[in-house]
């Protein structure tokens, strides 16, 4: 099992894309607290593989560059 890293990668993807926390929440359907406690490894949340994969097909990220985003 892959052990979920600070999520510099992400956060970066997010900037890059010209995106903000605010849209890519809304885009998974949750608050955007929520979502930044899950971005920042918080309160016990972090990403669920759903969330990943919704990630994933928002941002066009290909399946053999996936695990370099969300995983150490």
């Amino acid at each position: 099992m892959y052990q979920q890293k600070g999520l510099e990668a992400l956060k970066q993807l997010i900037q890059k894309r010209g995106d903000t926390q605010d849209g890519l929440a809304k885009a998974l359907g949750i608050h955007r607290t929520t979502f930044n406690y899950k971005l920042n490894e918080r309160n016990g949340k972090a990403f669920t593989e759903n969330d990943m994969q919704v990630i994933s097909e928002y941002y066009n990220i290909p399946l053999d560059q996936r695990k370099a985003l969300f995983f150490e």
